[in-house]
């Protein structure tokens, strides 16, 4: 569902259960973005919003592209599978619904 105000008419607000704007996936989450999708879990998500940035690293290790993701919050945690027969990397997906991503480099 798309909030849209009066006063403000390019301004949308987005709430849990929106499917409007496109969601944002963070390959090989931290131990802090897991803690993070467990407060939403808990119903925590009035308090569990924040603005992210992503930053792309070119081959030599500089920046590349720098992203602002406004307002997300944890829907889709997603570790990959375990198999101790294989010799697969172990990667971690974090879906983020957003109100907003800004290219700012």
């Amino acid at each position: 569902m798309e909030a849209r105000f009066a006063a403000r008419l390019a301004y949308e607000s987005k709430r849990l259960g929106d499917s409007c704007l496109t969601p944002c996936w963070v390959p090989r989450a931290l131990d802090k973005l897991y803690q993070w999708n467990q407060q939403i879990v808990q119903g925590q998500l009035n308090t569990s919003r924040r603005n992210v940035v992503i930053v792309v690293l070119n081959e030599a290790g500089e920046d590349s592209a720098r992203f602002v993701v406004s307002n997300a919050w944890p829907t889709k945690y997603d570790p990959s599978d375990l198999n101790a027969r294989g010799n697969e990397v172990f990667i971690e997906l974090l879906e983020l619904a957003n109100e907003g991503i800004e290219r700012v480099s």
